[in-house]
């Protein structure tokens, strides 16, 4: 292919030649109508002969063009240059991983789950899409000079294979009539078609479907993921050969060197993450980029919570409780059903370590205070357990601000008195004014009370200081919809949806705000987007009636109470909006009776699905006995 350096196609002047790959030539370009740089792929010719091969190109361009994700390279345009296709991409001025592996060598355990992390984010996206990438490794993955990853070419490696087993099959057909060949110059012939089909070059990154041409899902990419894991952390390939078919014999059937043997630096935890990225069969693999990248976040937990709260509790704690301690507050800001409820586990083994350990009292009780409220356990069971925790780090620390805190979040929720839970939060922020969760509580006790502005003020402090954590994204995000300021939470929910994919209370929170939006769309959009993450289709059921496709709410209704699959409030949420009033007074007057801290009822003054409630009279008689009739 020619050298196009100072050409200029449509508005793109080309500056210099940057790289040349499989699928074409890369350039640096002056886009002379926007004024930016921009990287240009001239694409290899096999591409615009095939009228198939080229119209699949134009779909998978489209495709990839559609993916917005701040560790994926945008594509900008596509177009043809004397029968050249070319793409237009971002520029990434930078290294790719196998520059930087090369110059430095096996890199840092923290850093190699970093860099993976966020390739998962990237992997998690588009697999969401139906989109595999097909070719991850080192040189598809680049690192600008500001310290930003970037994955290139989502959906086009495929394309590459396709066009160079077209090529191949070219090669073979021009060799097909001339005279006979020997066994030996027939098996040379077939070694190359599998080198022009796509293996050569990239070999190392193949899974093991991958290799025997059978069919390929996203575990594929989870394969060639842990490849490259396994490189970064110890500088080696997992499967090395002498030829092209040595390395994929060893794919199929053989297991590589254990890390540790070759770098001494790579924890066990690691290594065992690595053997299920690496199994040869997919159904023994991680399932899900999601799933992944959840694991990976578990490896880096002890580490980020130590740099966030500091190396140790004041005391001299037992190694193992603080080890648990901090385990249970990663658990608890990746916030999900089971990881809170895997949090609780991790500070009741804390307290069993160490019974004197008042931080993981607090933790504990924060923790049964959120499964109750949310009723992912019986509310009155958390509750109990919640109240004997924080009571007993009053007894161990009795002026700790966390705790008195604490205590204020269980007051109002179990007694609804309200009076005394604010006494309590401003005691807390007097022994402890810059406590996140002391503010975390308080914002909570805020929204409740429609105190709309204070909260939100709390809450963007607490996200501020933590928004690397999901939680605090969330929590900010929730303050914003209950403040009925869509935009607002429609902008931050968005925000924690890119850095938190695999997590899904945000998309459940972006339902909630594009219904109230009139978005439904969108909204039922959003709903299947978590049902695929596990949750159950509780949201569409109100969406559904909110819509005015009551027909389709009462089926799933129907449906999820007849498998008693769900939660309360959304249940309540959905008699709502089928204008199933009596049913909807009768829960609330059940919960109220049995003084069940159920979410709804503290939030029964603020969640804007009551509205419907306000012309009844019951709804201000429950508001008054239950203390929020100011």
């Amino acid at each position: 292919m020619l050298d196009l350096t100072g050409t200029t196609i449509s508005n793109y002047r080309i500056i210099e030649k940057l790289g040349q790959g499989g699928m074409g030539v890369v350039y640096k370009a002056q886009d002379t109508r926007l004024r930016r740089h921009v990287a240009i792929k001239i694409l290899i010719p096999e591409v615009t002969a095939d009228a198939k091969l080229y119209r699949h190109f134009i779909n998978e361009a489209q495709t990839a063009s559609a993916l917005n994700h701040p560790n994926i390279c945008t594509i900008y345009d596509i177009g043809q240059y004397r029968k050249m296709n070319f793409i237009i991409m971002e520029l990434v001025e930078g290294a790719t991983l196998r520059q930087i592996q090369t110059q430095r060598g096996p890199l840092p355990e923290e850093e190699v789950i970093d860099i993976v992390s966020k390739i998962c984010r990237a992997l998690a996206v588009v697999h969401e899409k139906a989109i595999l990438h097909h070719d991850i490794k080192p040189e598809n993955v680049m690192i600008s000079k500001h310290g930003f990853l970037k994955v290139m070419d989502f959906g086009l490696a495929k394309l590459a294979t396709e066009a160079a087993e077209l090529v191949g099959k070219r090669e073979f057909a021009k060799q097909a009539r001339p005279k006979k060949k020997s066994w030996k110059e027939k098996y040379a012939e077939g070694v190359v078609l599998t080198s022009l089909s796509g293996l050569l070059g990239t070999v190392h990154y193949m899974s093991p479907e991958q290799v025997q041409g059978k069919p390929l899902d996203q575990r594929s990419d989870i394969f060639s993921l842990g490849v490259v894991l396994y490189e970064l952390a110890t500088g080696n390939h997992p499967f090395e050969g002498t030829s092209n078919v040595t390395i994929l014999a060893k794919i199929i059937h053989e297991a590589p060197e254990l890390m540790p043997l070759i770098s001494g630096h790579v924890s066990p935890a690691l290594q065992e993450l690595v053997n299920r990225c690496l199994a040869k069969d997919p159904g023994d693999r991680f399932q899900s980029a999601a799933e992944l990248l959840q694991a990976l976040n578990s490896l880096a937990a002890p580490k980020a919570i130590s740099e966030k709260i500091g190396s140790s509790p004041g005391r001299g704690v037992k190694p193992e409780a603080y080890a648990n301690y901090l385990k249970g507050m990663f658990s608890f800001e990746n916030f999900t059903p089971m990881n809170v409820q895997k949090s609780m586990e991790f500070f009741k083994n804390a307290i069993s370590d160490d019974p004197d350990f008042v931080e993981a009292y607090i933790g504990l009780a924060r923790t049964m205070s959120h499964l109750g409220m949310t009723s992912w356990m019986p509310p009155s069971e958390a509750f109990s357990e919640a109240w004997t925790a924080v009571k007993r780090a009053l007894e161990l620390e009795p002026e700790n601000g966390d705790a008195i805190a604490i205590l204020g979040l269980i007051k109002f929720q179990t007694e609804f008195d309200w009076t005394g839970a604010e006494a309590l939060f401003k005691q807390a922020m007097q022994r402890h004014p810059d406590s996140v969760m002391v503010l975390d509580a308080y914002t909570f006790y805020l929204t409740c009370t429609a105190r709309h502005e204070e909260a939100i003020q709390h809450g963007k402090y607490c996200w501020g200081k933590m928004h690397q954590v999901y939680y605090y994204n969330l929590r900010l995000g929730w303050t914003y919809f209950i403040a009925r300021r869509y935009d607002e939470a429609i902008a931050q929910l968005r925000e924690t949806q890119v850095h938190f994919p695999e997590l899904v209370f945000a998309d459940i929170l972006l339902a909630w705000c594009y219904a109230r939006k009139g978005m439904y769309t969108q909204a039922l959009a959003e709903c299947a987007k978590a049902e695929t993450k596990g949750m159950p289709p509780w949201q569409s059921s109100w969406i559904f009636a909110q819509a005015g496709k009551t027909v389709e709410a009462r089926a799933l209704l129907e449906e999820l109470l007849k498998q008693n699959i769900g939660d309360e409030l959304s249940l309540v949420l959905a008699y709502a909006a089928l204008g199933e009033t009596e049913l909807v007074f009768e829960h609330l007057e059940r919960a109220y009776e049995r003084r069940l801290p159920y979410f709804y009822l503290v939030f029964l003054k603020v969640i804007p699905e009551f509205d419907v409630l306000r012309s009844d009279p019951r709804y201000f008689d429950l508001l008054k006995r239950i203390g929020l009739d100011e």
